[in-house]
C-alpha cells in the first residue's frame, strides 16, 4: 500500500498483487523430422495477457504412443479479475520436440490437440508445402495433411506405419479455388480442401 497527502487529504493506493496461472493450450501436429526422432508441433498462438509464449513438450513416451502437451502462463489479479494488458495476438511458429527413439508409427496423443485444418494451408505464392509424414501412423499422417488442406490417398488400406509418400516432403502443390467443403450433410475426410492434387501414402505393417 502506498500513501500520499494532497491538499490536506490522505490518498491511499492499493496495489493488487498478481498471480500466475498455467493452463493447457491448443496445439497441432504438423509433421516429423527426417530421422523420425523429432515431432514438428505448432504450439498455438498467444496474446498480450500471457506472461510468455506457449511451451510445448513431450510428456511421456511408451511403445504405443508419444504424449505431447502445450501450456501457457497467464497473469491474473489475486481477486480474480483479469490483468490489464494490450490485446496483441502473436504466433511464433512451429517447434521441434526431440524423441528418445524414432517414432516408427507410434500414435501422437495429448490433451487439447487440435485436429483438421489449422491455418497451415496455402502460402502467399499460392503453393502448399508438403510436410513429411513418413514414420507417422496412418491416422496422424492423414490429420497432418488435412491440416494443410490436402487430399489423401492410401496405396494400402490398414492401420500401418507410413513408409513412403508421393510427392515427397519438401515439395509443393498448387492451391486451387472452388473446392468442396464439409457441410452438416456432407462430411469430407478433410473439412477444408485447398488443392485437387493428392498425397499418396504407402503403408507398412505395424
Amino acid at each position: 500500500m502506498i500513501g500520499m497527502a494532497v491538499g490536506g487529504y490522505a490518498i491511499r493506493f492499493v496495489l493488487l498483487p498478481e498471480e500466475q496461472r498455467t493452463s493447457l493450450q491448443h496445439w497441432s501436429l504438423i509433421g516429423i523430422t527426417a530421422d523420425q526422432r523429432g515431432l514438428r508441433i505448432d504450439p498455438g498462438g498467444w496474446g498480450g495477457c500471457d506472461a510468455g509464449p506457449p511451451q510445448a513438450r513431450v510428456v511421456a513416451e511408451t511403445d504405443d504412443a508419444v504424449e505431447v502437451s502445450s501450456t501457457r502462463t497467464e497473469r491474473t489479479i489475486v481477486n480474480g479479475e483479469a490483468a490489464i494488458c494490450p490485446a496483441i495476438a502473436r504466433h511464433d511458429g512451429p517447434v521441434t520436440l526431440r524423441l528418445s527413439r524414432p517414432l516408427a508409427g507410434r500414435r501422437v496423443v495429448g490433451r487439447q490437440r487440435r485436429r483438421g485444418f489449422g491455418g497451415q494451408g496455402a502460402g502467399p505464392n499460392g503453393r502448399i508445402h508438403v510436410p513429411r509424414v513418413v514414420g507417422l501412423s496412418r491416422d496422424d499422417a492423414i490429420d497432418v495433411l488435412c491440416g494443410r488442406g490436402v487430399r489423401v490417398a492410401t496405396a494400402r488400406q490398414g492401420e500401418g506405419v507410413v513408409v513412403g509418400q508421393d510427392p515427397p516432403a519438401g515439395g509443393s502443390l498448387r492451391a486451387t479455388g472452388n473446392l468442396p467443403r464439409s457441410t452438416p450433410r456432407r462430411r469430407l475426410p478433410c473439412p477444408i480442401l485447398l488443392t485437387r492434387a493428392r498425397v499418396t501414402l504407402l503403408l507398412g505393417p505395424r
